[in-house]
């Protein structure tokens, strides 16, 4: 029998081309399309606030150094903690040398771990190069995070990573160089959250002049962003990581690690509720 949602077979080269031993690949390619988009829509920002556009690159910096090693540090400690004894230099480059010397990219990187990278750097950059407050900073880069992570989940979808769970129907994607079963794209689950939640914030900016209230943006990207990670973590095929020990495993490690950005992202706005209520 037919069926209306009949899976689709995805088998993407994940490189693009070669130059010698340097691999092109989309992942590559997206995360830096992602990038350019978060330095666009900053720019934006900083210029309709009368900024000095001088302190947008130091902020840009800040933001890729703290987020990709970030990232790389969060997967490594959570989800592959054997390879500091393994491949330790592995961790820190993009190419691996247990078997010799091979260029891999960075294909283990966890936005949990994104994130707090991201908070350290930008600690350093409100001392280094700004006088504002911290959560002025962490606003500017609220609805352009959303955007980049946008562009990040499909980086994961053309790579064929970070799967879902088999769908046990016809419904689903088949990622063939992992299996032949249908799987949840997890990956554009996320983003189109990540999408959606990016003209949210951005309606947020432009339309309701959440600037003005210093913690409102980057709260709302915690509490829907990592929300919609907990809920879309129930799709995802296991990584491994801390639910592995038995008193953990009733969630997933996506999801114990969304929860304190939950919690921070809901004390933020009603810290504002309440001051909105006092005033």
């Amino acid at each position: 029998m037919n069926s209306t949602f009949a899976a689709i077979t995805w088998d993407l080269d994940p490189i693009i081309f070669e130059l010698g031993a340097l691999q092109i690949r989309y992942y590559g390619l997206l995360w830096g399309v992602g990038i350019w988009f978060a330095y666009v829509v900053c720019k934006k920002l900083f210029l309709n606030e009368k900024e000095d556009p001088k302190l947008l690159d130091p902020l840009l910096f800040a933001c890729i150094i703290g987020g990709i090693l970030g990232s790389r540090l969060g997967h490594v400690i959570f989800y592959q903690s054997d390879l500091f004894r393994e491949d330790f230099f592995s961790v820190f480059l993009p190419f691996s040398f247990k078997n010799g010397f091979e260029f891999t990219g960075f294909a283990g990187l966890a936005s949990h771990g994104g994130a707090a990278g991201l908070i350290l750097a930008l600690i350093w950059y409100k001392y280094k190069k700004s006088s504002h407050s911290f959560l002025w900073i962490l606003d500017k880069v609220a609805y352009p995070i959303a955007i980049t992570a946008f562009f990040i989940r499909i980086a994961n979808f053309m790579n064929s990573e970070i799967i879902g769970n088999p769908t046990n129907s016809d419904y689903g994607i088949i990622f063939s160089q992992i299996d032949s079963e249908p799987r949840h794209p997890s990956q554009l689950y996320e983003a189109l959250a990540y999408l959606l939640i990016f003209f949210l914030l951005k309606r947020m900016y432009w339309k309701g002049k959440a600037y003005l209230q210093e913690g409102k943006l980057i709260g709302t990207l915690f509490v829907t962003m990592f929300t919609a990670r907990f809920f879309i973590e129930f799709s995802k095929n296991s990584q491994g990581g801390i639910e592995e020990y038995e008193v953990l495993n009733i969630l997933s490690t996506g999801q114990w690690l969304s929860i304190p950005f939950i919690a921070i992202g809901g004390l933020l706005l009603y810290r504002l509720k309440k001051q909105t209520a006092l005033n």
